[in-house]
């Protein structure tokens, strides 16, 4: 198998972090059916990340303004296992990400589902580098530019709650399916029912029982002190990462708490007073759950591709994002399809999402026009997978350029406040400048190794083997050079430098 199942990862769950030195029992225990089998799993973590979100709504005249809604942050439910439940999950979706790498090979929808997979960029070179969202849209843009004679559609869907309602039922049967088995082995049912029927934590509850006793790890280069462990107090969650901190407790402690039980949420039942089983969702953020969201797809994949290609269009699914790109005769045969095989598979496709972009091409000059009925607007673009597209050209998403700018507004004024709080020294005014080169300009935006500060000499640095990824702007320089000669990116980006200069001297 490509792709190594092996995680190490540093977040704070019940139980330490496991090690490059835990790899040999680990993959003992993992790859032992008969341990799997009986594996008590731990209750995921669960959280919330919230994100400011706009929407555009019609107006009479058939255009649009665009609004907050309910003036809310959308909140998207993550929940994460302990560390060695995530290497089980882990190792049983790198085995049915094999098998189900097969099957796409031979239904002949390799293209068409690109998210959750390692899809080289040169079919050729099968171990070279891999597609990413930037190559998935550009693939469907470069589509639309060659494809269109005179008129082509893309539509737009998005399924409605797509983790939350897989059914239970559905997903089981494919998984025998793909097994080629009647039933489920034991250790495969165990994962399976454990993915289903899981119990869950909040993290602010295991936080507040734990924080007087926090597990953190010192990381200092200094072999005296190298990865010394200690218990502290953290006054509150969102400080765990600046204080390195790596479980919230052992699972002897977790074990040792009396009232858990009162914490602990079952995702079994859809009412607790009358348990009645929960039939559909599977948790989002469970290494094993992209897998099953790709299987659980896989005959809607294969029909609608089949009937998308017969037409002369493609089809492309990014996990609940589709796209269809085809002749503009076919757009409503199209929807009607999409509608049928989604209630087929036990899922909605999510109506006010649904968006109908018209390109035309005149003179071998391509328009891009935004369809809402009769009425064809061309002040707005294609989007897809965070990019834009008029037909000739292709640009950053507009909503994610003024994210950008918002952190980079309100990092500055956070730079200005610490700055004046410390007394406003040349130091900590360098220091905070810096911090918003690194994280606002294209200073920060070249990928290279990480220095640490020497516990030795404080005015010295050490290089790492950890990589600094850059910043915003590594990915829209990324982009644009993938997109070329067909990119408006570097204009959208070219600002950012006098934009940033000038909030700093406000």
């Amino acid at each position: 198998m490509e792709k190594d199942w092996y995680k190490q990862k540093q977040y704070p769950h019940i139980g330490l972090p496991l090690t490059g030195n835990d790899r040999q029992w680990v993959a003992k225990y993992v790859s032992d059916p008969e341990k799997v089998a009986t594996h008590a799993f731990l209750p995921f973590i669960h959280r919330e990340i919230k994100q400011r979100k706009f929407r555009k709504y019609d107006l009479p005249d058939g255009s649009r303004s665009r609004t907050r809604i309910n003036n809310k942050p959308k909140t998207r439910p993550i929940h994460y296992a302990s560390h060695l439940d995530s290497n089980i999950y882990s190792f049983y979706a790198n085995t049915l990400q094999y098998l189900y790498e097969e099957q796409i090979k031979e239904r002949e929808i390799n293209d068409c589902v690109t998210a959750y997979r390692k899809i080289p960029i040169n079919p050729l070179k099968p171990c070279g580098k891999k597609k990413c969202n930037i190559d998935f849209a550009n693939d469907v843009f470069k589509y639309i530019s060659k494809e269109t004679k005179s008129e082509m559609v893309a539509i737009v869907f998005d399924i409605k709650g797509f983790f939350k309602n897989i059914d239970h039922k559905k997903i089981k049967h494919s998984w025998q399916r793909l097994l080629t088995r009647f039933y489920l082995p034991d250790d495969h049912y165990n994962v399976f029912r454990n993915i289903t029927k899981f119990s869950y934590i909040d993290e602010i509850d295991i936080f507040e029982n734990f924080k007087n006793q926090i597990i953190t790890q010192n990381h200092s280069k200094n072999p005296k002190i190298h990865n010394n462990k200690k218990r502290k107090r953290v006054t509150r969650l969102k400080y765990l990462h600046n204080q390195n901190a790596i479980a919230f407790c052992t699972k002897k402690d977790y074990l040792k708490w009396d009232n858990r039980h009162q914490y602990i949420k079952n995702n079994k039942y859809l009412n607790q007073e009358t348990k009645e089983l929960r039939k559909k969702g599977i948790p989002q953020g469970a290494t094993i759950s992209a897998i099953l969201a790709n299987l659980y797809m896989l005959e809607f994949d294969t029909t609608i591709n089949k009937k998308v290609t017969e037409i002369g269009g493609i089809y492309r699914r990014y996990s609940d994002d589709m796209v269809v790109v085809c002749p503009s005769d076919y757009e409503e045969q199209v929807k009607s399809w999409m509608r049928k095989a989604i209630s087929e598979e036990k899922l909605e496709i999510q109506e006010e999402k649904t968006q109908v972009f018209l390109f035309q091409n005149k003179d071998n000059k391509i328009t891009c026009y935004h369809k809402r009925g009769e009425y064809l607007d061309t002040n707005n673009r294609f989007e897809y997978l965070g990019f834009e597209f008029d037909g000739e050209n292709a640009y950053l998403k507009s909503a994610s350029l003024s994210k950008f700018y918002r952190r980079m507004k309100r990092s500055v004024k956070k730079g200005k406040h610490h700055a004046l709080r410390f007394g406003n020294t040349t130091t900590f005014g360098e220091l905070f400048k810096n911090r918003l080169y690194k994280k606002f300009s294209y200073l920060g935006s070249h990928r290279r190794r990480k220095r640490v500060r020497d516990p030795k000499d404080k005015s010295n640095f050490i290089l790492t083997k950890k990589q600094d990824w850059g910043n915003y702007l590594s990915y829209a320089k990324k982009a644009h050079a993938t997109m070329e000669p067909h990119s408006k990116i570097k204009q959208q980006i070219r600002r950012h430098w006098r934009i940033l200069h000038k909030l700093m001297q406000n």
